[in-house]
């Protein structure tokens, strides 16, 4: 081989991470040393895992027995969560087989994470046995996450006891609780005001970020928006398609949401996809109430983009158009005064952004 088995270990490192888990296992089998630049932190400190994938290729469970005392953020879901319909019965046993021992090496390897993340999960009826080791490993490795400060799942993840072993553990360091709240979220595990409460007591610094996608009745999300909760950060996302009594509906949650939230919101994003969704006089309730806004950013309608104008002085208009240059498709281009009263019913992207005293905002004209 010459001087490829002489390589320095930093220059294999910086190598490795170039290369996907089955080509770096490949690599540590050509000579020791190749193998001894596998055993470094810079490697594993993220992983990445897709059940449905990751979990059929072997160097997945073999290079996580070994070097899984490095992971410090751990990502885990389905890769396309419906595909599942398709499998024969064959591939549903192997790959259950598989994922109880992916989750029975994370538990048996006492691993200390700092940032746990579970996304695209479904509760699976083919794939029962899966989700029951995953909240075994859950229940019991939270007790022993004492570092963990960021944890990312979704809603019926946490609302199904996981929320108590969160409470009873020695965990006092989780400062970032990121929830997906969508259609698929299980009506029957709901939590309540008071475990919010707990929650905040034990985790003083804990900061909620929540995402809310096609999920808009008021009768609905009032069961989930509780007033304890400490959200700082909020996304929704909406349907193109909404009926009259959805319209109706979503203004009263934003009422609800600036009621319960106005103390604590720093970050709004907005999306709303409806052309019958005016909402002008619910945003501008919402700049003037959240008096910590820090980003505020929607999209969707105004009846009339002027009426920003009586709530920001400085604001600065612009149009998104086609620019004729095959490499560069879209230019903006700056709106004069005069001209935005011709802009009703546009569809708009407006962006605030606030820095100490100083607020920067624009309103780009998407249609």
């Amino acid at each position: 081989m010459g001087d490829w088995e002489n390589l320095p270990l930093e220059l294999l490192v910086h190598l490795y991470s170039y290369l996907s888990r089955r080509d770096r296992l490949s690599c540590s089998l050509v000579c020791e040393h190749w193998r001894h630049g596998l055993d470094h932190v810079i490697l594993w400190k993220t992983m990445i895992v897709h059940i449905d994938t990751d979990l059929m290729e072997p160097s997945t469970i073999l290079l996580l027995r070994d070097y899984c005392k490095y992971i410090k953020n751990l990502e885990f879901g389905w890769a396309v969560p419906h595909r599942n319909n398709k499998w024969g019965p064959v591939k549903y046993k192997e790959l259950t087989k598989k994922a109880v021992r992916f989750f029975l090496i994370l538990y048996d390897s006492f691993i200390q994470i700092s940032c746990l993340r579970i996304f695209n999960w479904f509760d699976f009826v083919s794939f029962q046995k899966v989700t029951y080791h995953l909240a075994r490993f859950l229940k019991s490795c939270i007790e022993q996450l004492t570092y963990l400060k960021t944890f990312k799942l979704d809603y019926f993840i946490l609302s199904c006891k996981l929320i108590d072993s969160i409470l009873t553990s020695k965990n006092r360091c989780l400062e970032n609780l990121d929830i997906i709240l969508k259609e698929t979220s299980w009506h029957d595990h709901v939590i309540d005001d008071e475990q919010w409460c707990l929650l905040s007591s034990a985790c003083p610094n804990l900061k909620v970020t929540l995402v809310i996608r096609n999920v808009y009745h008021y009768g609905e999300l009032r069961l989930y928006l509780k007033q304890s909760m400490p959200i700082v950060s909020l996304s929704i996302v909406l349907p193109r398609v909404l009926d009259r009594g959805g319209r109706c509906n979503f203004r009263k949650t934003l009422n609800l949401l600036v009621t319960n939230y106005h103390r604590t919101l720093e970050i709004v994003d907005l999306h709303v996809k409806n052309e019958n969704e005016i909402l002008d006089d619910i945003l501008m309730m919402m700049l003037r109430r959240c008096s910590k806004l820090k980003s505020f950013v929607f999209n969707g309608y105004l009846e009339n983009p002027q009426v920003l104008k009586t709530y920001f002085s400085n604001i600065m208009y612009y149009y998104m158009l086609p620019n004729g240059f095959p490499e560069k498709h879209l230019v903006f281009n700056k709106i004069l005064n005069e001209e935005i009263e011709d802009m009703k019913h546009k569809r708009v992207q407006f962006t605030l952004m606030k820095r100490s005293h100083n607020a920067i905002c624009s309103l780009l004209i998407l249609n």
